[in-house]
């Protein structure tokens, strides 16, 4: 009987370790998996200021566009990587990076209680927060804004090198009235786009001294350079 005991014991320690072993390893993996880490930790620390870990990690892959000389353009792949929060059972936030590069370009935290996501472009430092996201249609479609796994979705646009879509505007406009200076102009509007799904509210673009809406001519297009 001891000696069956001892046996055992061995075998649970034996396994044990091997989980332990296990654990950790995954854990170095997925920190190993983040392109520029370091810049990661920083902005993750100073956004959260609790304890986080990296989860899983994901590549999309950018799509091939011929160019003038009718060659592909070689490209980089896109890099994603979700974060759990202070024990979560969940991902909330998302680091997207470039492959090749090690670039940090964006940064998502999606809050699903409040319903409220924030953006952030690095280069930039440009932050933007978008409010009510369950009242997006593709919110419950794409698991709630899971950056994981929405390249699986049917809305899913791979970037291209000619119109890089991993987070941009795209603009719509009103009818055209005339206005106070009696041209004939049409109001500007916006929504944000992640990886071709839309996951913003279509809203007003307002001008930068707070005069109003932004217009142009009823036959021109929005640019903002």
């Amino acid at each position: 009987m001891k000696n069956k005991f001892s046996s055992f014991m061995y075998a649970n320690c034996i396994c044990m370790l091997f989980l332990v072993a296990v654990s950790c390893s995954s854990n170095s993996e997925a920190d190993a998996n983040v392109s520029n880490k370091p810049q990661a930790d920083v902005l993750l620390s100073n956004f959260y200021g609790k304890p986080f870990n990296y989860g899983a990690t994901v590549q999309t892959k950018q799509q091939n566009v011929p160019g003038a000389s009718n060659r592909s353009v070689e490209v980089q792949n896109l890099q994603i990587t979700e974060v759990f929060v202070d024990g979560d059972e969940r991902a909330r936030g998302y680091v997207i990076s470039d492959k090749e590069t090690s670039e940090l370009l964006y940064f998502f935290d999606v809050d699903r209680v409040d319903y409220k996501m924030t953006a952030i472009k690095v280069d930039a430092a440009q932050t933007m927060t978008f409010n009510d996201i369950n009242e997006i249609d593709k919110y419950i479609s794409t698991n709630e804004f899971d950056f994981i796994t929405i390249k699986d979705h049917p809305d899913f646009e791979p970037p291209t090198t000619e119109q890089p879509i991993a987070l941009r505007p795209r603009y719509t406009y009103g009818s055209c009235f005339r206005g106070v200076d009696g041209n004939w102009v049409r109001g500007v509007y916006i929504t944000r786009y992640f990886l071709g799904i839309r996951i913003s509210k279509t809203i007003a673009l307002m001008k930068e001294d707070g005069t109003g809406q932004v217009t142009v001519g009823c036959n021109e297009e929005y640019n903002p350079n």
